[in-house]
């Protein structure tokens, strides 16, 4: 489960949550940081949720760029095991994109993973610039609440410090079937 605390998972229920150092040096981002994912995403259930967390965006929302690297070791993987939901920080703002598949926007059920910007917390907020992949954007101080429930449905919330929901997305994965309710 855990990898010396650098970066691990763990199992909640339904929800396989994976967490990954994008500060590592290049040379654990590419090598060991792959070959670690790469086995952690092949053991998942197929009928498990697949959440993964790291601080760097994979896809510019304004402030910070690209992280290149990332998208060129990382995103392959959550491509090919089907990761659902990626949640990063780095731009103090929020933005989620569409389901992303091979750096290309999709919208065939759950064929693609939702990239989460959540930095909103504490450090003075960053400007967003929407991109053609952006579902919503918020500059403002925010947390996301999810919740897991029994009948295989993810809802993820984004609300803003007095409690109100300004973005939400709710996912549903049955035995066979996946489907995203935006």
């Amino acid at each position: 489960m855990f990898n010396d605390e650098r970066w691990y998972f763990y199992d909640w229920g339904g929800v396989r949550i994976i967490v990954l150092n994008s500060e590592a040096m290049l040379s654990q981002i590419r090598g060991d940081q792959v070959e670690w994912l790469e086995g952690v995403l092949a053991s998942t259930p197929p009928c498990m949720w697949k959440i993964v967390c790291f601080h760097r965006n994979v896809y510019f929302s304004g402030g910070h760029g690209n992280a290149s690297d990332l998208q060129a070791y990382w995103v392959p993987l959550f491509d090919k095991y089907d990761v659902d939901v990626v949640f990063q920080g780095h731009n103090h703002h929020y933005h989620r994109t569409k389901p992303l598949r091979g750096n290309r926007i999709v919208w065939e059920g759950c064929l693609g993973t939702v990239y989460i910007t959540t930095g909103g917390w504490g450090a003075p907020l960053y400007d967003v610039v929407p991109q053609r992949y952006t579902v919503y954007e918020n500059c403002t101080y925010h947390f996301v609440l999810v919740s897991v429930f029994g009948n295989g449905t993810l809802l993820f919330e984004a609300k803003d410090p007095s409690g109100y929901t300004f973005d939400s997305l709710k996912l549903y994965k049955g035995a066979s079937v996946c489907v995203l309710l935006i």
